[in-house]
């Protein structure tokens, strides 16, 4: 099962502890565990040798901080019992049991007990207001209990429970702490681990095969705040009634990075049951789940008055009586990332909701159609009773029921479903994509396809209100009517999508309201190639039908028919099938076979004008609609910039010289403020055309071939492009009022202190004014300035530089040689300016050199022109008596001369 190993270090290394003896049980004087913990001090450290240890006879307590550890293997200790105390184990198997009778110390190495010589103790370990620190530790099937204690601090490393079969292998009551990191418990009978008011970690840990009545592997209860699992495996679990693997009530719980697999619940939650009744937060991440299931509610998932936070989650094969992957009851469900593969549950085949609000991010659901699992009655994804949904990005593929709503089915309740793709729903009933019942339903940039359904092979709904705008419905068939289907709805509006070879049976192929009573409104829709199969005589079989009924008197409840463009449709009857039910019908394109109007019974009043006929006809039925066509009826080929017959890849974009242009209605206006344009590209609520996907629409996108130019697209400079539509290229980066690049006069377009007329700041080795270099020559003399290693000594002034002429002792040196006080360059300053040289012309008269005897010059600017009169001879050479005093005064002489050479 385990090694034994490290158990000096670990003991060492544990907190608190400081080994101050250590025993070794058995031996003479601790024969047994009992009699060394008897005598053990503080922080003593007691090592049983497994190959000799055979038991106790009665459970050992212990109450002083100490520490026990196996060695020459894994022994097997009697009952403990911690009070008050620090407890460290390391290489052990808690378990529990006693022997019948002690065995003397002499006969251990030989004595070999039976199982029969062993009975059950109480637990395993009891821990009471007390530590305990274990590592390398099992738990086996021994006791009537295993772990048990509470007001405990308990953290155990590498904790193995094998084949448990009597209560929860680990039994806590708060407060507390309990951490565990790796391990596993397999085939435990009654649960592998409760806690209540406990603060929980749990890391690396394996669980198979436990089962129990509620939360097979954790069950946990107490108000606490941090419950942490990660890195959890847990399979072949079942728990009798909630929670296969984790029934949690009144905790915060965080899952991470775990596999539940083949987990079961007799009642809710397959794998987890969160109750939040009594607050907490669940929050699951990074987690699998495969092939679990519940009874009831959550084939993975059930929570109850909670908040719940879901991401990055995959779910496989879940299987529910509702939800089959998640089930919220007066919930918040925030979720991103999600994929489900095959999740099935009769409502609800992966999301079940009542009175829940659930907003859902990446929403991924893939059906493969080789599953065996069976379609969900109602809700193949979704299903909302009194609850809200908001669905971002869904990719939904093959979803199937036997019921409503393939992908949603929702009653009284709030649906939005924004982006993302719906492919293959199926729907034996109503709404392959949404089935609604007294529902708000908001549809936004989605494309349904290859749907098919009874009635509404997209949406059906029924009460409530419904808007669809900005999305594409193409390849979807109806039994009997209807991509979108409205009954009775109060309100539908439906802006701006494309409907392209949708098939009806013997209603409309695209849209069929029949009932409510308010304002409908239908415009900027293109609708190209719709069928229909029934031959109905231009009744019933249609792209369009309106039957309303119970209208009140005033001309506010009615439908408008706005800007539309209708190509190709309906061959073997007319577009618009109306009955009962008051129209206008304004700014549409109709082209194609087959009358445009037809209906039966009473018109309260219709209005038709400003339409653009080609290829077609006003109405077969002139009695009942006299004056469709209108007197500002357009006839004429509307001369569409793409179109070819059949194809959802045609673009149905106006030539500039289309008949159809500024041809609507004066009253209504284009985006620009001119008159309408007449088809789904005029009016104030056209979308634009985006013809290179650059998400910019050709009113701005200055060029809409080419999806790297739109307005606020990154701008290369001095390529001659206009990338963001600014209106021109980008040869001004820096914004200093001078184009730079390969032709600007800007030397740099970086910086917008830099560019001709900037001001130059000389010697710091920039060309801020773009003459082609720094300025290192201000005065502009033509010698570069000191400062930058030149030769000019004072860049200010013109006239000072090395070819200057010079003027002595002025006190500025104008040709920079560093002199202006010696002339002769002899090394003496002139007395003129202070110094010692008597004659600045001249190098060889200066302070130190030799003076020349009676020549009349003074050499050595000692102040006398020669020396005769100290010797008493015109040449020195005089034998006459020295003058008194004379001895003095050449000592003075000499001096002086001295002091002035110096």
């Amino acid at each position: 099962m385990r090694n034994a190993a490290g158990t000096l270090l670990f003991w060492l290394l544990a907190p608190g502890s400081a080994a101050a003896t250590t025993f070794t049980v058995p031996s003479e004087d601790t024969p047994t565990l009992a009699a060394a913990v008897a005598v053990a001090e503080a922080d003593s450290l007691i090592r049983v040798d497994a190959s000799l240890y055979k038991g106790e006879t009665s459970s050992v307590e212990i109450t002083v901080d100490l520490g026990i550890a196996g060695f020459n293997g894994i022994p097997e200790l009697p009952p403990l019992g911690v009070y008050s105390a620090t407890l460290t184990l390391d290489d052990l198997d808690l378990g529990g049991r006693l022997l019948n009778q002690p065995i003397a110390f002499e006969d251990l190495a030989t004595a070999q007990p039976q199982n029969a010589d062993y009975h059950e103790g109480a637990h395993a370990l009891q821990v009471v207001d007390a530590v305990l620190v274990g590592s390398n530790i099992g738990i086996e099937s021994g006791g009537a209990e295993g772990l048990v204690g509470s007001e405990a601090s308990i953290s155990l490393y590498t904790v193995d429970v094998i084949g448990f079969d009597g209560p929860r292998a680990i039994d806590l009551l708060g407060p507390g702490t309990l951490y565990i990191q790796d391990g596993s418990f397999y085939d435990t009978v009654h649960g592998a681990i409760r806690t209540s008011g406990l603060d929980v970690d749990i890391d690396g840990i394996t669980f198979h095969g436990n089962s129990g009545v509620q939360g097979s592997d954790l069950y946990l209860t107490g108000t606490v705040e941090s419950v942490v699992i990660s890195d959890l495996t847990t399979t072949e679990a079942s728990a009798d009634a909630d929670g296969g693997s984790i029934y949690a009530a009144g905790v915060g719980l965080e899952v991470y990075a775990s596999a539940f697999t083949g987990v079961s619940a007799g009642g809710q939650g397959g794998a987890v049951l969160f109750d939040g009744t009594l607050g907490g937060v669940l929050s699951v991440d990074g987690t699998t789940f495969a092939s679990t299931n519940a009874a009831s509610l959550g084939g993975a998932i059930s929570a109850l008055s909670a908040t719940v936070d879901l991401t990055n989650l995959t779910f496989t094969g879940t299987v529910a009586g509702s939800g089959g992957a998640v089930a919220l009851v007066g919930s918040v469900l925030d979720a991103a990332d999600i994929v489900v593969d095959g999740a099935t549950a009769s409502y609800g085949g992966a999301f079940y909701g009542d009175l829940t609000s659930m907003v859902v991010r990446r929403y991924q659901h893939e059906v493969d159609g080789s599953s065996a699992m069976a379609q969900p009655e109602d809700g193949g994804a979704f299903y909302l009773s009194n609850s809200s949904l908001e669905l971002y990005a869904p990719i939904t593929s093959g979803i199937e029921v036997a019921g409503d709503g393939a992908v949603i089915h929702a009653q009284s309740s709030t649906v939005e479903v924004r982006g993302g793709t719906t492919d293959l729903a199926r729907a034996d009933q109503y709404g392959a994509l949404i089935h609604a019942v007294d529902t708000s339903v908001i549809v936004k940039d989605h494309v349904a396809r290859d749907g098919d359904a009874f009635k509404g092979s997209a949406i059906f709904v029924s009460g409530g209100t419904l808007l669809v705008q900005d999305s594409t419905f193409k390849d979807n068939r109806a039994t009997f009517a209807g991509v979108l289907h409205a009954a009775e709805a109060s309100w539908v509006e439906v802006t701006r999508n494309w409907f392209c070879t949708n098939h009806g049976g013997g209603g409309a192929s695209v849209l069929q309201l029949d009932g409510g009573l308010e304002l409908d409104v239908v415009q900027n829709n293109v609708f190209l190639g719709n069928d229909n199969a029934e031959e109905t005589g231009f009744v019933l079989g249609s792209v369009i039908a309106m039957h309303q009924s119970n209208l009140a008197t005033n001309d506010t409840d009615h439908v408008q028919l706005t800007n539309n463009t209708l190509v190709d449709n309906a061959p073997h009857s007319t577009l618009l099938d109306l009955q009962e039910t008051r129209v206008a019908v304004v700014n549409n394109i109709f082209m194609g076979p087959g009358p445009v109007v037809g209906g039966l019974g009473t018109r309260l009043w219709f209005l038709g004008d400003y339409n653009l006929f080609h290829n077609t006809v006003p109405t077969n039925d002139v009695s009942t609609f006299p004056s469709f066509h209108g007197s500002h009826a357009v006839y004429g080929n509307p001369q569409f910039q793409g179109y070819v017959q059949g194809s959802c890849d045609s673009t149905l974009w106006l030539e500039r010289t289309s008949p159809a242009i500024d041809a609507g209605h004066p009253a209504i206006f284009d985006l620009d403020f001119t008159r309408s344009d007449i088809g789904a590209y005029g009016g104030p609520f056209a979308d634009l055309w985006d013809a290179d996907g650059d998400n910019s629409f050709v009113d701005a996108d200055c060029n809409d071939d080419d999806d790297s130019i739109y307005p606020g697209a990154p701008e290369i400079p001095y390529d001659t492009i206009d990338q963001d539509c600014d209106g021109a290229d980008l040869v001004d980066v820096d914004r200093d009022g001078w184009a730079g690049g390969p032709s600007g006069p800007d030397c740099d377009d970086s910086a917008d202190d830099i560019h001709p007329g900037a001001t130059e700041i000389p010697y710091d080795g920039v060309d801020q004014d773009c003459v082609g270099g720094d300025l290192v020559d201000v005065d502009l003399d033509g010698w570069k300035g000191w400062q930058v290693g030149g030769a000019d000594c004072n860049d200010q002034v013109g006239a000072i530089n090395p070819e200057a002429a010079e003027i002595w002792y002025d006190g500025v040196d104008q040709d920079c040689d560093g002199n202006d006080e010696d002339q002769d360059e002899d090394g003496f300053s002139a007395e003129v300016v202070g110094g010692t040289d008597c004659d600045d012309l001249d190098e060889r008269i200066h302070p130190l050199a030799e003076d020349l005897l009676d020549d009349g010059i003074d050499q050595n600017c000692d102040g006398f022109q020669d020396h005769s009169w100290l010797v008493g001879g015109p040449r020195g050479c005089s034998t006459a008596p020295v003058p008194a005093g004379a001895g003095f005064m050449w000592f003075l002489v000499a001096f002086v001369r001295r002091r002035r050479s110096s």
